[in-house]
């Protein structure tokens, strides 16, 4: 499960009083996504940062092109990732364009997103991700039929455990409580405290009071 947090001090202390307490069977990652666009300083992604976390730190920050907010240098953008990535964080990059990042496979989160839609060469794109080395891989695409939805399924069953699917939008809700279900431990769950950071996520405590043994 990663949780996204716009760094807000009380959504991070109610995630890490959950994380840190929370039954077992959740799998071997509970992550907190640190998005830098919604700090109000970018520069506070150090101090959320501790040694030896509990749970696992993702930090991101995407820019206009790739469906982000990111508006600043790049320069900048780079430096603060690898900051991150420095002490121990996972960095979640967009395919293609953001690879030039140097960050190490094990640290690595490889990224496709499209909020439009579904790719008609998705299964190119999907193919040209897999051959990243990297920690997970996510493609995140919109669906807009339950055929559209039907075929998201179908293809996330075919690919490796740590390679997600996500499927945004009002559809996506139940691509992603059936990625739950599942119990594929390496697929990325994401959720949301207050409100959702994007379209389809569920929330955090529905998905700690769903045992993974109910049924689809």
């Amino acid at each position: 499960i990663a949780t996204a947090l716009g760094g807000r001090k009380e959504a991070e202390r109610q995630f890490r009083t959950c994380a840190w307490s929370s039954p077992g069977g959740l799998g071997p990652l509970v992550g907190v996504e640190v998005r830098l666009v919604l700090l109000r300083d970018p520069e506070q992604v150090s101090a959320l940062l501790v040694e030896d976390p509990a749970a696992t730190m993702i930090v991101t920050a995407r820019i206009p092109e790739h469906g982000g907010a990111w508006r600043k240098s790049l320069d900048e953008r780079e430096r603060l990732l690898l900051g991150a990535a420095g002490k121990g964080a996972w960095i979640d990059l967009e395919w293609p364009q953001s690879l030039g990042i140097d960050v190490a496979a094990a640290q690595r989160i490889v990224s496709f997103h499209d909020v439009g839609g579904v790719p008609v060469d998705l299964g190119r794109i999907v193919g040209a991700i897999e051959s990243c080395a990297a920690i997970r891989r996510k493609i995140a695409v919109t669906p807009h039929t339950y055929r559209e939805l039907a075929g998201l399924g179908d293809l996330g069953l075919r690919l490796p455990p740590a390679t997600t699917i996500l499927a945004m939008g009002e559809l996506g809700v139940a691509n992603r409580w059936r990625s739950w279900f599942e119990g594929v431990t390496e697929r990325l769950i994401y959720t949301f405290l207050e409100s959702p950071m994007a379209p389809g996520q569920l929330a955090f405590a529905d998905v700690l009071n769903m045992p993974r043994s109910v049924a689809t």
